[in-house]
């Protein structure tokens, strides 16, 4: 054999088993994950309390160095208007602390408690009215029609309601005032699966509009470039743009 072809087999079969040898499963070191934190997400509301001990000593059995807690807890922080409660979140965090497991602590917003959609109803939207449900790509099964303005879904609220953005910032600066010292806390999550509701509310609408007399300062830009010669649904100032509802000219619905 050719001395090259031969040093190439050589090489090539010591990279194969020096691959192969990668690949073998290697038993768990928790030891070894003190740089990348390795966790899941906790719900302690949902377990009964006596459960926390056992649950913890399981994180720690298993390795787990951090978890994520208090998302889509509104209603818990806050039982009813300016009613906080932070007993519960301090029992679970102290016990991880002391378990040497650190916290990712969420903040509750995306799924609004009962007493605020009931005292703001117009917080409250509807997701996916007018678009078919596999055009959502976060949820493909979800339904192409929810009755408008109900409650239930998550995250079923106008971003830009100024009585939703008032009481969440509420919550958010009490949770945060009172447990930004705990040692057990490494970060925040600010949400979770965030989207777009699709849904048009005379906020959205509003905002849209100086977003596009900013970004176009003329409607005779507008025109020009959406093409609303066309069907004859020529702008001539600010106030005569029709909201998106019922839109069909296809440069506006670009």
């Amino acid at each position: 054999m050719n001395p090259l072809n031969l040093l190439l087999r050589i090489l090539t079969t010591a990279l194969v088993g020096a691959s192969l040898l990668a690949a073998q499963p290697r038993p768990f070191a928790p030891d070894r994950m003190d740089t990348i934190p390795y966790g899941a997400a906790y719900y302690p509301e949902y377990m009964p309390a006596d459960r926390l001990d056992k649950d913890v000593e399981l994180m720690r059995t298993a390795g787990l160095t951090v978890v994520r807690v208090g998302e889509s807890t509104w209603s818990t922080w806050e039982p009813r208007g300016g009613d906080f409660q932070s007993v519960w979140m301090k029992r679970v965090l102290d016990r991880l602390h002391q378990a040497g497991i650190n916290a990712i602590l969420g903040t509750p917003t995306y799924s609004i408690p009962t007493w605020l959609a009931r005292k703001y109803p117009d917080i409250v939207v509807t997701h996916n009215t007018a678009i078919p449900p596999l055009s959502n790509p976060y949820f493909p099964s979800f339904p192409s029609q929810i009755a408008p303005g109900h409650y239930g879904p998550r995250q079923n609220y106008d971003f830009l309601n100024p009585d939703f953005r008032r009481h969440a910032e509420r919550i958010i600066r009490q949770i945060v005032s009172t447990f930004k010292d705990p040692p057990a806390v490494i970060g925040y999550q600010i949400d979770n699966e965030t989207f777009p509701t699709q849904t048009v509310t005379p906020y959205t609408r509003a905002a849209f509009l100086d977003h596009l007399k900013r970004k176009y300062e003329t409607t005779e830009t507008i025109n020009r470039i959406w093409g609303l010669v066309y069907w004859g649904q020529l702008v001539d100032s600010w106030d005569d743009l029709p909201s998106r509802e019922g839109i069909l000219n296809p440069g506006y619905k670009l």
